[in-house]
């Protein structure tokens, strides 16, 4: 069972600091769903929550979503726009100023590998804003935007469960599983948009990821590289 599955060392976010928000669907209490479909998802810390009002483009809600054994918010991919949003303030707020550093760190389970996949966006009309990026043309890619072209990272793809870390504060780090994918690129000016989305980009579409998203953490720091090698461990030990 994927419960039994606990970190070495004990390590969990908070050993990095306050996670400004915490997405855990191993905690059934923090999702809200409606005819099979995600409506909201709360953080586990301050109180924050992820929506969708509209219910076409909601994300499906699976109990065994995640490798057949492990629940999980399932977005559908480009066919589907579906997808959560932090609309103003909060979270969303806090990652589309300029100035702050922030980690975000998730896992995923990749359904397809077809196109381009967006995990995390900013929704707006012209698509030029901060992404991490699935899967492109067979192999793992991110794109981190400040407004304008995308700066890519790509690796082999070798398995579907997949594990991002991206570290932000004058310039980004990402890391997918253990290989970093971009290093050390420039990071300037505010997003083009305030609206943080999780999974498509509601304004454009078929840009979704196809993916099993488990969790999702958010701090409000560059957190260290120990810490940051430590949390690809822990999602990986506590999701298989």
């Amino acid at each position: 069972m994927w419960l039994t599955r606990f970190p070495i060392g004990g390590w969990t976010p908070i050993a990095a600091g306050q996670p400004l928000a915490w997405f855990d669907a191993s905690v059934a209490s923090t999702l809200t769903v409606v005819s099979g479909k995600v409506s909201s998802w709360a953080s586990r810390t301050n109180g924050y929550t992820i929506d969708q009002s509209n219910a076409t483009f909601r994300p499906l809600y699976s109990a065994t979503g995640y490798n057949g054994n492990a629940p999980a918010v399932v977005f559908q991919g480009a066919s589907v726009t579906d997808c959560l949003r932090a609309t103003s303030g909060g979270l969303a707020g806090y990652i589309a100023t300029g100035t702050e550093n922030f980690t975000i760190a998730a896992r995923a389970n990749i359904t397809s590998r077809a196109a381009q996949q967006r995990l995390l966006a900013w929704d707006n009309a012209s698509n030029t804003a901060f992404s991490a990026d699935a899967t492109s043309g067979g192999v793992d890619r991110v794109d981190i935007t400040s407004g304008g072209a995308p700066v890519d990272g790509s690796q082999t793809l070798t398995g579907a469960n997949k594990t991002w870390v991206i570290l932000r504060d004058t310039h980004v780090t990402t890391w997918v599983d253990d290989t970093i994918s971009i290093n050390n690129h420039a990071f300037g000016g505010s997003a083009p948009s305030t609206v943080f989305t999780v999974g498509d980009n509601q304004l454009i579409g078929n840009l979704g990821i196809d993916a099993a998203l488990v969790e999702l953490i958010v701090w409000p720091t560059r957190i260290s590289d120990a810490h940051a090698a430590s949390a690809r461990q822990y999602l990986r030990n506590k999701w298989g």
